[in-house]
């Protein structure tokens, strides 16, 4: 039986706070978005990033009531589902004759991160405010990353070598982790354990739904396929997303303290 049709597993519903509506964003808001982002620009795009810029003051106001209607209906736009996937080369000195030393570089279109960011920002906000975030995860949280992972496993193995105990360290990680997320299963677990319901709860469907790619090479566009599960790791909402499913995604590090005998 593939892992697709395997029946999902029970989750538990340990959720305290809902987070059922989105709030709205400003004028303001969005222009700050703008002037934040990064200088860079998708082929998607209708205009180039510089120019929205440069109008900000005029394009805030139309942008916002695009991303308050998408907020208040739980829908994503479909035009922000599609993405272009470029193959570079990991190394400079690798042979560009072999696929295996190309990594796929995924482009969304600009107004589609900046409505992640929208989300992502009330998002996280839910988790941190409500504490629902798991005590020992250091990936995607503010002042956390492989350095406090490293310092609190080296710190626990010091830790248990005071007590006369022996360490079993036993580290995992999957290949191409973010293919492997199964949409249904992260849904179910935004909602049950995080609280994720009603209108938030639709958009995020919406928005890992009806997902398309093209990869493009010298300038060409080659073949749309439909995305029916992973996530586009590159996208800001997704290390969010990812979290609330990190019970299922590596790397994962497991320590054991055995006590010596």
């Amino acid at each position: 039986m593939s892992t697709s049709e395997r029946p999902l597993p029970h989750v538990p519903a340990t959720a305290k706070q809902e987070l059922r509506d989105w709030e709205p964003v400003s004028n303001k808001d969005v222009a700050k978005l703008i002037s934040e982002a990064p200088n860079k620009s998708c082929q998607l795009d209708t205009a180039p990033t510089w120019l929205v810029k440069q109008c900000n003051g005029l394009l805030a106001p139309f942008i916002a009531l695009l991303f308050n209607t998408s907020l208040c209906t739980g829908c994503f736009p479909t035009k922000f589902k599609h993405a272009v996937v470029t193959p570079l080369l990991k190394k400079g000195s690798c042979a560009d004759s072999q696929l295996k030393n190309y990594r796929p570089v995924s482009s969304l279109p600009f107004l589609s991160k900046l409505l992640e960011k929208v989300v992502q920002n009330q998002l996280q906000h839910h988790f941190i405010s409500n504490d629902v975030m798991p005590k020992f995860q250091s990936a995607y949280r503010q002042f956390h990353s492989t350095e406090t992972a490293v310092n609190k496993i080296l710190n626990d193995i010091l830790l248990a070598a005071d007590q006369r105990q022996v360490s079993a360290l036993c580290l995992l990680d999957l290949t191409a982790a973010f293919d492997t997320v199964d949409h249904s299963l992260l849904l179910t677990r935004l909602q049950r354990c995080f609280g994720v319901e009603g209108c938030c709860l639709e958009w995020f469907s919406s928005y890992l739904s009806g997902r398309s790619y093209c990869v493009v090479v010298d300038g060409n566009s080659k073949v749309i396929h439909v995305i029916c599960r992973g996530a586009e790791s590159a996208d800001s909402i997704n290390q969010d997303e990812q979290s609330s499913c990190s019970a299922y995604s590596g790397p994962t590090n497991v320590i054991e303290h055995l006590r010596q005998v």
